[in-house]
């Protein structure tokens, strides 16, 4: 079973954020593997794919995003904090 976590940008300067790069554009989507699943990125986004157990719960499931920090624990295990 996947869980995705979606993390999107809020980009609040006086530059539109398509004109600060054209990642997407030149390499294409890049997907990273990982132990515990795989993540991939653009300009606006980071997606996250955790792998979990069958049959988890969202009540199993804690997913932390702030502005230098990010983690996940599933079934009271972390699966990665950065």
């Amino acid at each position: 079973m996947k869980l995705l976590i979606l993390v999107t940008s809020i980009f609040t300067g006086e530059m539109p954020m398509d004109s600060l790069s054209h990642f997407d554009e030149k390499s294409g989507v890049v997907s990273f593997g990982t132990e515990w699943g795989r993540w991939w990125q653009n300009v606006h986004e980071v997606h996250i794919e955790v792998n979990v157990p069958n049959n988890t719960k969202a009540k199993d499931v804690s997913v932390k995003v702030c502005p230098s920090e990010i983690s996940c624990i599933v079934c009271n295990k972390v699966v990665f904090k950065v």
